[in-house]
């Protein structure tokens, strides 16, 4: 019946995590992102989830990692992202091309993802592969490009990321690989603004599989004198399979430098230093 012992299947087991060196947030990740899952990082505009995903390429590349941005937004800025830290000549990219007619679609990132793991795969088959998908609420479907202005295609989306995590989580599973999808947080319209809902683009089957939700939020700005140069970035477990969730971490954003390591060391330690004097005394 194709029945195997638990204790024998490697099938769903996390054997690797990439951490983001930012011992809070690793923490509530369970010690860093889960390789063989789907993650989610949503959020509002201008609260880090492009610059703490980047930050997980930045890593990525530099623990030999293969990192694959698919950048329908068209934020993967070379030059930005040299800046921040990540090595340009290690990074791949699929981009919207016009003279080819390659319009990134859900399902051109489907394709693109299991072209990837099929050649990469068996090629290398030791070293990860990191998918970053900017961003899941901005990508089309097949079916809501081909409509005119004007005419429904209520929930042809849906359907189309349905059909993806159906086809893609179990490749994602199966390759130890791991894929990261940037979402947007929807507003709350009507609803009680003292007990927010927490809901995305994608529809139900993208929530279900992602095996870490992640909502990344502006916090308390960080000044320079009259100038603000960055902000406290609140990071919230709103789902996990792989760690407790409902945990929450802060993290510090410089617009500059993104999440600087050393900056963010010194900030954390100094607050632990300042909570171990408060409870002494």
């Amino acid at each position: 019946a194709g029945l195997t012992l638990l204790r024998d299947s490697d099938y769903a087991m996390v054997f690797d995590r990439i951490p983001l060196f930012l011992p809070r947030i690793d923490k509530i990740f369970g010690g860093g992102l889960p390789f063989g899952r789907m993650v989610e990082i949503a959020g509002k505009p201008a609260g880090g989830k492009s610059t703490i995903s980047f930050h997980v390429a930045r890593v990525g590349t530099a623990l030999g990692c293969i990192v694959v941005l698919i950048d329908v937004e068209g934020t993967a800025d070379r030059v930005r992202l040299a800046h921040l830290g990540i090595d340009v000549s290690k990074v791949l990219v699929k981009q919207p091309d016009e003279e080819k007619g390659v319009k990134l679609t859900v399902e051109e990132v489907g394709h693109t993802i299991e072209q990837t793991l099929e050649v990469f795969k068996s090629a290398y088959p030791d070293v990860p592969i990191i998918f970053i998908w900017d961003s899941v609420g901005q990508t089309p479907s097949q079916e809501e490009l081909s409509k005119d202005y004007g005419e429904k295609n209520v929930g042809s989306r849906a359907k189309a990321i349905t059909q993806f995590v159906t086809k893609i989580a179990p490749q994602i599973s199966a390759t130890k690989s791991l894929l990261i999808g940037i979402n947007q947080v929807r507003d709350d319209i009507g609803g009680n603004p003292m007990f927010p809902t927490y809901t995305v683009p994608g529809g139900n089957a993208w929530e279900h599989y992602a095996s870490l939700r992640l909502e990344i939020q502006q916090k308390q700005a960080i000044r320079k004198g009259q100038d603000k140069i960055g902000h406290i970035m609140g990071v919230h477990v709103r789902k996990s399979k792989v760690s407790r969730p409902y945990q929450i971490a802060n993290a510090y954003l410089i617009s500059d430098n993104g999440l600087d390591y050393e900056y963010n060391l010194a900030k954390m330690s100094e607050e632990e230093g300042d909570r171990k004097s408060t409870r002494l005394n």
